[in-house]
């Protein structure tokens, strides 16, 4: 029987609400996807995802995280969208 641990290594992608995911990009390099256009960066600001040719190092260090990291930011970034819908 596959253990919940065995089940976590082989996941690529967790969706954390409607339109935010958190998506593996590499061995523990996950980025944090939203209307699956754009990415979040360490800032809790969308960024537009190049093609793997075109990222840069700077544009990896902004947007990729440990999967923990990922999780904070994405919880993050749902409440800070969640605080602007409340305010329009």
């Amino acid at each position: 029987m596959t253990s919940d641990a065995d089940l976590l290594k082989m996941a690529t992608c967790f969706q954390v609400d409607d339109d935010l995911f958190i998506e593996a990009r590499g061995d523990d390099a996950w980025a944090v996807t939203y209307l699956g256009r754009s990415v979040v960066n360490r800032a809790l600001e969308r960024e537009f995802e190049p093609i793997p040719p075109d990222r840069s190092e700077a544009f990896k260090a902004r947007t990729r995280f440990s999967l923990l990291e990922a999780v904070d930011v994405a919880q993050r970034f749902l409440t800070k969208l969640n605080g602007q819908h409340a305010q329009a």
